[in-house]
């Protein structure tokens, strides 16, 4: 099969040398991904850490 060619009067809609920039897009939203996932489950650690806290001042544990 023959490979279609961009015709000389278009320009491509990928502009060589922005390829850094979607990295860049890429790798920083995978980070906050990361941090978000990393939060979140410091909240449910806080929050058991909580409860088992207040459960132990009630005297459940005695």
């Amino acid at each position: 099969m023959a490979v279609k060619r961009t015709p000389s009067g278009r320009t491509p809609n990928f502009e060589p040398g922005t390829a850094w920039l979607s990295g860049l897009i890429v790798t920083t939203l995978s980070t906050g991904v990361v941090i978000m996932s990393a939060s979140v489950a410091a909240a449910v650690l806080i929050a058991f850490g909580m409860a088992f806290a207040l459960a132990a001042a009630l005297g459940f544990f005695r």
